[in-house]
């Protein structure tokens, strides 16, 4: 039987028996399996980028922040597996030899204090951490994509406003022309002379100002990017827009809502689905553990024969006074969980501030960008009338070249606000998740981990 067949194999009298257990238990460990590093394959694409979703995904690969992060989800999905093979009883061999008495002793203990209902709620618990840690990973990709968005709106910006400040320069080398062919007149002054040549190096000093900081932003964002400077920014600006604003108007964003759920809400959410699997948890504490194994008699009992058999065995541990430890912990889990549904609320409050600020800001900057609009055209009739006055010899040439200069500054002051309206719409578009979901997909798998496309592909 079971009983003889152990005796056969498992009952040793030399000690050369516990030198092989010895040896197993320092190979066994040495043989474990271990997870591979999943390195990703560095990009050698060097392909001109036009537009934002080109750079996104170039982007989201290479920020440190979310290579951090997706480690995280990585790590997060081993405690997923240590839960998983926890729901099966530990198994531990062990052995006395006893030297007075030339004998030895040898158990296998299968589940020792072995409790799988706690196995059952960590595996629930650790999949909602998981959904925590995804949940964060998610918004920082969704961050990581609103501050590119901004820097390539300044970046159109600066551009647009460099062809400006060209367009004045050549005005005030006209007007310099102008008067520098007058200059021998008795009605020329040397000190206008004076003026037009510091007026057009003014006008170059703030267009090389412009270039500086244009230039500054593209060189932080190719340190972002991790891209060689051999590869070409030259963003196409409507189709970038479009990708980044979306294809209508401020005023569809203005009638849109707040999403029902920002990712702060999503994670509190799954916080508090992990707090009630807590309580649970707190109430399993009063249930028993259990223990079965399998051993040999006690060598040291006078009472055993020389042949000793090997016998199974179980054992259930209740714990029944703890000095209301179990009792208070349950009640401080449920204490929690209130607490968190007032944080709840004040989340959910602070979400529809935050959008009604939004709304608020955005239509500010738009009352003020209509503002400049409206002015541009008064400047423009104003350009008109000079031209039929000098067309009749009744205005000068400078007086001409002056209303065009100051309508080219007037156009820099109209882009500036149009990049603040930029500004507040895409930021309208980052809460509500629109600009996340028009950019890229994300998805999950155990095995390939974290896979991002753009909407396109």
């Amino acid at each position: 039987m079971v009983t003889r067949f152990l005796k056969k194999y498992l009952q040793f009298k030399q000690p050369s028996f516990f030198t092989t257990v010895l040896l197993c238990c320092l190979v066994i460990p040495a043989h474990a399996g271990s997870v591979p590093e999943t390195a990703e394959p560095a990009t050698s694409d060097t392909r001109p980028l036009h537009d934002f979703k080109a750079i996104a995904l170039i982007s989201l690969k290479n920020i440190p922040q979310l290579q951090r992060s997706r480690m995280e989800i990585e790590l997060q999905h081993i405690n997923e597996d240590d839960s998983r093979w926890s729901i099966a009883p530990t198994i531990t061999l062990s052995s006395t030899y006893y030297f007075s008495e030339s004998d030895s002793n040898i158990s296998l203990n299968v589940g020792n204090n072995y409790k799988p209902w706690e196995s059952y709620f960590s595996i629930k618990a650790q999949k909602l951490i998981t959904s925590i840690v995804q949940l964060h990973h998610i918004q920082a990709i969704s961050n990581s994509l609103y501050g590119l968005a901004e820097k390539l709106l300044e970046i159109i910006a600066y551009d647009q406003i460099d062809k400006e400040y060209g367009r004045m320069i050549r005005l005030y080398a006209k007007r310099f022309e102008y008067v520098d062919h007058r200059s021998d007149s008795p009605e020329t002054i040397p000190l206008e002379l004076e003026y037009e040549r510091r007026a057009n190096e003014l006008a170059l000093t703030e267009k090389k100002g412009n270039t500086v900081r244009r230039d500054t932003l593209v060189h932080h964002l190719r340190t972002h990017l991790n891209i060689p400077d051999s590869q070409l920014i030259d963003l196409n600006a409507s189709e970038t827009f479009v990708q980044i604003l979306g294809s209508k108007e401020w005023d569809n964003i203005l009638d849109r809502s707040r999403p029902e759920q920002s990712f702060r809400r999503k994670i509190f959410a799954v916080k508090m689905e992990l707090q009630e699997k807590k309580i649970l948890l707190a109430y399993a504490k009063y249930l028993p553990s259990f223990t079965v194994g399998l051993r040999s008699s006690d060598i040291l009992n006078v009472s055993v024969d020389e042949e000793q058999d090997y016998f199974f065995y179980a054992g259930m541990s209740l714990t029944l006074w703890d000095a209301n430890k179990r009792s208070r912990n349950i009640t401080r889990q449920k204490k929690e969980l209130s607490k968190m549904e007032f944080e709840k609320k004040e989340i959910k409050s602070d979400d529809e501030l935050e959008w009604l600020k939004a709304l608020r800001q955005l239509a500010l900057k738009k009352s003020e960008y209509a503002i400049v609009q409206s002015a541009e055209k008064l400047k423009l009739l104003e350009i008109k009338r000079k031209q039929f006055e000098y067309d009749n010899g009744t205005a000068m040439l400078p007086a001409l070249l002056n209303e065009k200069i100051a309508l080219h500054r007037h156009r820099i002051r109209i882009l500036e606000k149009k990049l603040e309206l930029n500004k507040a719409a895409l930021y309208l578009r980052h809460l509500s998740g629109r600009l996340l979901g028009d950019t890229v997909k994300i998805s999950f798998d155990p095995k390939t981990h974290e896979q991002i496309t753009t909407t396109d592909q």
